[in-house]
């Protein structure tokens, strides 16, 4: 005789047989100050924490913020974006202590952050500390409050080659000594490392941006452009190395009322380059040390400086081509 099966219970067959494994990454998650952790992070129903929502998605995924709140500490293991630029308001990342965004990828993952506000409340050592991974971008973010001796805004520091580049960003009120920093670039490997600013503000840190080449083996190349540096307690820009070449252009940037230089390079096989900048304010204008060079085209205002303007060595000043 033949049995047949009921419609409800064909319809549960399917369901076992064809049920997506309950390990099931996706390619988005979503993020909400009123989410749970649980489930997948769907737009409809999405989860509470950055550090969840990451175990949700594949390589190359994104994590979408859909309104403002606290979203905890991560550490990114994988190609990803982070973003919230809905026009809802604020991703905000805190932490009084350690490092709140530790990229920790594989050498070929990019990893975007955009829409944060990444705040130290005071204490905290490092905003997005970068130390492995091919590229970091960061666009469209604040970050404030590192307010540890060494504490930094922006923390780079890869062990072979990476790019980092940073976009409509401001580094605010980061670091106490001598070795803090709005932004640190610090690798330590062999590789090429490639580093843009643009539009980046950095204000009231111990440092603006720091460019060290003191560990690595490799090169450092780096542009800063459309950029300010102000307020800063040491220098706005510093790039030094006696080991890894490190080569920097200025254009079209100020680095204003910092406390020790507006520019300074230090060590055998540092170089500045300054087209079109503005050094005004500071205690010192222009330093070159240790063997260092710091090359200026003739469009560049370097003036009222209350210590000193410094001085571009008569072989350093460049033609306008």
């Amino acid at each position: 005789m033949r049995q047949t099966i009921s419609p409800a219970a064909f319809a549960a067959f399917l369901a076992v047989t064809f049920a997506a494994p309950a390990n099931a990454q996706s390619s988005r998650a979503w993020i909400s100050g009123m989410g749970v952790d649980s489930g997948t992070c769907p737009r409809q129903s999405p989860c509470h924490t950055l550090t969840y929502a990451l175990t949700q998605i594949f390589s190359g995924g994104e994590i979408t913020v859909l309104d403002p709140g606290g979203y905890g500490t991560v550490v990114i293991n994988k190609g990803v974006s982070i973003v919230s630029d809905s026009g809802s308001g604020e991703a905000g990342i805190a932490s009084f202590s350690g490092d709140l965004i530790t990229v920790n990828a594989g050498p070929s993952d990019v990893v975007i952050l955009r829409g944060l506000v990444v705040d130290g409340l005071g204490t905290a050592n490092s905003g997005i500390r970068f130390n492995s991974g091919a590229a970091l971008h960061v666009q469209n973010t604040l970050i404030k409050g590192f307010r540890a001796a060494s504490g930094v805004g922006i923390n780079f520091t890869p062990a072979a080659a990476s790019d980092l580049h940073v976009t409509n960003t401001t580094v605010i009120n980061n670091g106490t000594g001598l070795t803090g920093a709005g932004i640190m670039i610090k690798p330590t490997g062999s590789g090429l490392v490639r580093v843009t600013f643009t539009r980046v503000t950095a204000e009231q840190n111990s440092a603006g941006i720091t460019i060290d080449g003191t560990t690595s083996t490799g090169t450092i190349r780096a542009t800063v452009r459309d950029s300010v540096l102000a307020g800063n307690n040491g220098t706005g820009l510093w790039a030094q190395s006696s080991g890894a070449p490190v080569g920097v252009y200025v254009v079209n940037a100020s680095s204003v009322e910092n406390g020790t230089a507006g520019i300074n390079a230090g060590g055998t096989n540092a170089a500045i380059t300054l087209m079109n900048a503005s050094i005004l304010g500071n205690n010192i204008g222009v330093s070159s040390t240790g063997g260092a060079n710091v090359y200026s085209y003739k469009n560049n205002a370097i003036n009222f400086n209350f210590g000193g303007d410094g001085a571009i060595l008569p072989g350093n000043l460049l033609p306008l081509n």
